[in-house]
C-alpha cells in the first residue's frame, strides 16, 4: 500500500512534536517538583501519627491526624480525623473535624449537624459541610467541621462523651478521646 506524502509528512511531523513535547513536560514537572519541594517541609510524627506539613513562605504548619474508625455498623463505618494550621510558634486558632462515611444509602447529603454531650453537659459543636465523596456500591461522604479551640478542649476534658453528627449517635471510646488528646498535643494545646 502506498502514502502520500502528504500524510508521510503529516505523521513524521506529529511523532516528531509528540516526542519534543513530552520532553518538554517532563523537563517542566522535574523543574515543577523541585521548586514546590522546597516551599513545603514535611515531617512525620510517629507518635499518634501525627503529620506535620511547613509552608515556609507564609510560616504555617498544617497538622494532621488521620481518620481513624470510631463506628462500624455492618457494611457501614464512620471514621474521624483532625486538622489544624498553626502560623509560626502558635497554637491555632480553629480545629477541623474530618469525618469520612461510607453506608449503603446516602446518609448526610450537603451538611449535618454535631453536637456533643460532654459528662451530662450539652454542646453545640456545629455544622459539618460536605467536602468530598463518591457512590459506587456504597456512598462515600467526606465532610468537615471547624471548631473553636476551647470548644475542642472542653470536649477532650471530658470523662464521659456522645456525639451525635446527623442522625448517628456515638459514644466515644476512651481510645477515640485518647486520639482527641494525642492531637491536641501534636498542635501545642496540652503536654502529652
Amino acid at each position: 500500500m502506498r502514502y502520500p506524502r502528504t500524510a508521510i509528512a503529516f505523521i513524521t511531523t506529529l511523532f516528531a512534536f509528540t516526542v519534543s513535547s513530552s520532553s518538554y513536560c517532563s523537563s517542566r514537572a522535574q523543574t515543577t517538583g523541585a521548586s514546590s519541594g522546597a516551599m513545603t517541609q514535611t515531617s512525620r510524627r510517629e507518635k499518634g501519627s501525627c503529620t506535620k506539613s511547613y509552608d515556609r513562605f507564609r510560616n504555617r504548619t498544617t497538622t494532621t491526624l488521620a481518620p481513624h474508625t470510631i463506628m462500624t455498623a455492618g457494611n457501614e463505618e464512620l471514621r474521624l480525623g483532625f486538622s489544624a494550621i498553626s502560623e509560626g510558634d502558635a497554637a491555632p486558632r480553629e480545629i477541623e473535624w474530618l469525618f469520612d462515611s461510607t453506608t449503603e444509602r446516602l446518609r448526610y447529603g450537603n451538611k449535618a449537624e454535631v453536637r456533643f454531650i460532654v459528662d451530662g453537659k450539652r454542646i453545640d459543636g456545629g455544622v459539618a459541610y460536605k467536602s468530598g465523596g463518591y457512590a459506587m456500591r456504597q456512598f462515600n461522604e467526606q465532610l468537615k467541621m471547624k471548631m473553636s479551640v476551647p470548644r475542642f478542649l472542653e470536649i477532650i476534658d471530658g470523662g464521659e462523651v456522645e456525639m451525635q453528627i446527623g442522625e448517628t449517635e456515638i459514644k466515644l471510646r476512651r481510645e477515640d478521646l485518647q486520639r482527641l488528646a494525642t492531637f491536641a498535643a501534636c498542635v501545642n494545646l496540652r503536654a502529652e
